[in-house]
């Protein structure tokens, strides 16, 4: 073993030599090749070119021994690397631009593969991914929404019975206590988000429904590298104090590690303690909704359940819903999609009608 790599050590190291050791060693066997046909009887030019028909193409035999060191690649990347070196040299403009369009293929091709390994190839990292949809709004004349409001996402979630839905907004903002102030990225939630996900807490415990709503006492869920560095980690951050965004939460739960929806995250509130008149407003569509489709529910029944529940809106908001996308005296349509989020696939789900006065 040791002296398989001094050999290919000493190959790579004093190629030269070691070529000049090679050439005279083939000639040594050509040269008693010769004299053993000379004693034969053949003259010295029959003697060499029987020689040369035993032995065969020398430039065969040399490469044949250079594959034996097992240190061919290297040479050949020596040799390319000088011949590349040697161009460059000469044509530089020319040898730049190769050399951009390579950079620029490779980093295409590595974007367009790390798009679609996330996308299409590599599975949702919750149990049952298949079974997960999100909504998407679309009304005429204004292109897809990609937000639910507060009351639509409520009103779908109280009279569905094909889908379980949770919903969450951007929430980042600053931690003051304990410790240093720092800035941090985080999300309102629904309490039943981590059920939707078919996750569950590291440590304590998710939102319950008491919590999801205004006048609550102020909890909060925390990422694990949160709890670590805030609090010692795992169950020593529950029931802790953390002040964010200048409001005292009480620590219930922490996230399972390396839990995000869209990016790092580290602080969770309930969504539905936030009292912004936006939270009343049918016509902001700012959130984010998730929904698991029920056991035995497919799509084609979420499709006219919801149907049936966007008629009962459409009748008792009709006035609110007309100013989101209605032309002067046309009929425009407004509809909420679902999406498939493993295939990417969208099916109608909320369509209404509304007029306006011409």
């Amino acid at each position: 073993m040791l002296s398989d790599v001094f050999h290919r050590l000493r190959a790579l190291l004093r190629r030269s030599t070691v070529e000049r050791e090679m050439a005279e060693e083939l000639q040594f066997h050509i040269d008693r090749q010769v004299e053993a046909y000379r004693r034969l009887g053949l003259d010295d030019a029959h003697a060499r070119r029987r020689t040369r028909l035993t032995f065969g193409g020398l430039d065969q035999i040399s490469e044949d021994v250079r594959d034996a060191r097992g240190t061919r690649w290297l040479d050949d990347l020596l040799r390319d690397v000088g011949y590349a070196f040697r161009t460059f040299r000469r044509l530089p403009g020319f040898t730049a631009m190769a050399l951009l369009l390579l950079a620029l293929g490779i980093g295409a091709t590595t974007v367009m593969f790390t798009v679609i390994n996330s996308v299409l190839l590599r599975p949702l990292a919750y149990p049952q991914p298949d079974r997960l949809v999100t909504l998407h709004g679309f009304t005429e004349g204004f292109g897809e929404s990609w937000g639910a409001s507060y009351p639509d996402f409520l009103d779908i979630q109280r009279e569905s019975r094909t889908l379980t839905m949770a919903a969450w907004r951007e929430g980042g903002g600053t931690i003051s206590a304990p410790g240093d102030p720092e800035n941090v990225d985080g999300r309102q939630i629904s309490a039943e988000l981590f059920a939707v996900l078919g996750l569950r807490v590291s440590q304590g415990r998710p939102f319950l429904r008491d919590d999801d709503r205004p006048g609550a006492s102020p909890v909060a869920i925390v990422s694990d590298s949160l709890s670590r560095h805030r609090f010692g980690g795992g169950a020593a951050a529950i029931g802790q104090r953390l002040v964010f965004e200048g409001i005292s939460y009480t620590v219930v739960g922490v996230a399972p590690a390396g839990f995000g929806l869209d990016s790092e995250l580290e602080v969770f509130t309930p969504l539905g303690e936030n009292t912004e008149p936006r939270m009343r407003n049918r016509e902001a569509r700012f959130l984010h909704t998730v929904a698991r489709l029920s056991p035995g529910a497919g799509l084609s029944e979420a499709q006219a359940e919801l149907a049936i529940i966007a008629r009962r809106l459409a009748a008792q908001f009709r006035r609110r819903t007309a100013g989101a996308g209605c032309a002067r005296a046309r009929c425009s349509t407004t509809l909420w999609e679902i999406s498939d989020r493993r295939s990417g696939s969208c099916l109608p789900l909320w369509p209404w009608c509304c007029s306006l006065p011409a």
